[in-house]
């Protein structure tokens, strides 16, 4: 499968041929690559946590910000090589799956932060009488924050 999207970069570029094997929920690693299904599309992230409680793959791609669940029915198969300017890379070696479980637990703490500093800012901004002469905004209503679950302030 050729690649067109960037979300995996710079690991997966554009152009990359994707080699996959067929694979169940339980052949799921930290760190592995998975092809799945949203909507129409077909999408290749990495699985930064895996809830076998529920059978739900966490998946992540290299370079976004948020994780995103993965439903064990929408699982298409696993990536195990990438094929770039006429060379295979194995994803399926010792060496790649140590690097690869490190960069999942990396991705995952990067989220945390990710959603950490969202409420953060969320409470800056309503905490701030000046932020809609700063800033030239509309300050949301309080409600709004007390519905998400974030209206108390941060200890940062």
């Amino acid at each position: 499968m050729k690649v067109n999207g960037s979300s995996m970069k710079p690991f997966i570029l554009p152009n990359d041929v994707l080699l996959i094997r067929s694979a169940e929920f339980q052949d799921f690693r930290i760190g592995d690559i998975a092809l799945f299904k949203f909507n129409s599309h077909l999408i290749a992230h990495r699985i930064v946590h895996k809830n076998k409680k529920d059978n739900i793959l966490w998946e992540m791609g290299d370079g976004k910000m948020r994780a995103y669940p993965v439903e064990k029915h929408k699982i298409i198969g696993k990536i195990i090589g990438i094929e770039r300017n006429s060379r295979i890379i194995s994803l399926d070696t010792a060496e790649y799956r140590f690097k690869a479980f490190i960069k999942a637990k990396i991705l995952l703490l990067k989220y945390y932060l990710y959603r950490i500093y969202g409420r953060y800012m969320r409470v800056r901004v309503r905490d701030d009488p000046d932020y809609e002469t700063k800033v030239g905004g509309v300050v949301p209503d309080p409600a709004i924050f007390k519905e998400l679950n974030c209206y108390k302030k941060l200890n940062v």
